[in-house]
């Protein structure tokens, strides 16, 4: 019998700890191991008796909660399999000692999904730097998504009136290109406040252009493995064979593992191309295309600005 040296399981849990709390503060206070019961609430008739036993014992790793107490989102650290969460499942890499590892972790990704609550399991991978110098992690883009969509909805909410006033006053063919510019721009709000990648994408992007003008653009694509079938030749279906060709590929890409993006950034220097892969990591609220998108502008434009030595403004 003894006191333990740390609530942490491993280094790696501490380390996770100490590399996104600090970031997430002012928004987030973070729990370790807080019993799964404290998250999610079950009834006994919900679950079979082996899992409502296991629910009773169980613990999540990291879990996200509000400033007044409500949990957020959950993490998962899965250092032994190096798996991740997908579609629900837990995808292992690894082999353990434990045969009921995923059997585990599926029950919980369920009952979290169920209740369309965001749970993720991660590994080594959702910790690595895109920047060696810079501490932004895919972790921090899956929180500041979650947030964002969450205050998005918020925004939509509270704007009902106004809303429904552009139904009524606006001319009909106006209605429809008005209400979809308040959205997008609640969304852009919504962003700016709560995604930290996002928002420093944005701010560099728009450090580049305060340099350059009109002489900085840059262009995007979707980056897929050999694991993808090839869209239609002329892009839309123009057949049964070919809709079928397309219905294949957009199956193919929700059920990817991974997912790339590249973003060219053409300067008067030369084109700056930033290509990123990421494991497709989802939750209800996060979506990995979206994950992938805001990682890649925001790298593809803090390294055109470094490449191109340009004195980063001091506040």
């Amino acid at each position: 019998m003894h006191i333990r040296k740390s609530i942490f399981d491993s280094h790696s849990e501490k380390k996770i700890l100490s590399q996104i709390a600090s970031r997430w503060e002012s928004k987030l206070k973070l729990f370790p191991q807080l019993p799964l019961s404290k998250i999610v609430a079950i009834d006994p008739s919900e679950v079979s008796k082996k899992e409502f036993d296991y629910y009773r014992k169980s613990n999540v790793d990291f879990t996200f909660c509000n400033l007044q107490g409500q949990p957020e989102i959950s993490i998962e650290f899965d250092g032994i399999g190096g798996g991740f969460s997908r579609n629900g499942k837990y995808i292992p890499l690894r082999k353990t000692a434990d045969p009921y590892r995923k059997l585990k972790f599926d029950f919980k990704l369920r009952i979290t999904s169920q209740l369309n609550y965001p749970l993720i399991i991660i590994s080594f991978d959702e910790l690595e730097r895109f920047i060696l110098d810079d501490p932004l992690i895919v972790v921090d883009s899956i929180i500041g998504q979650y947030l964002a969509n969450n205050r998005f909805n918020q925004i939509v909410e509270e704007r009902k009136e106004h809303f429904k006033s552009i139904t009524v006053s606006a001319h009909p063919a106006e209605v429809q290109g008005l209400l979809d510019w308040e959205f997008v721009s609640a969304e852009v709000e919504a962003k700016l406040e709560h995604n930290i990648i996002y928002s420093e994408g944005e701010r560099y992007h728009y450090l580049l252009w305060e340099k350059l003008g009109k002489k900085l653009s840059f262009s995007e694509m979707d980056l897929f493995d050999n694991s993808i079938p090839p869209a239609p030749p002329n892009g839309f279906p123009q057949n049964e064979k070919e809709l079928q060709q397309l219905q294949n590929r957009i199956t193919a890409i929700n059920n990817a593992q991974k997912m790339g993006y590249r973003v060219i950034v053409r300067t008067p220097q030369g084109d700056i191309t930033t290509d990123i892969w990421i494991r497709a990591v989802d939750c209800p609220h996060v979506n990995p295309i979206s994950t992938i998108w805001d990682i890649t502008r925001y790298v593809a434009f803090k390294r055109a600005y470094t490449i191109l030595e340009l004195n980063y403004p001091k506040n």
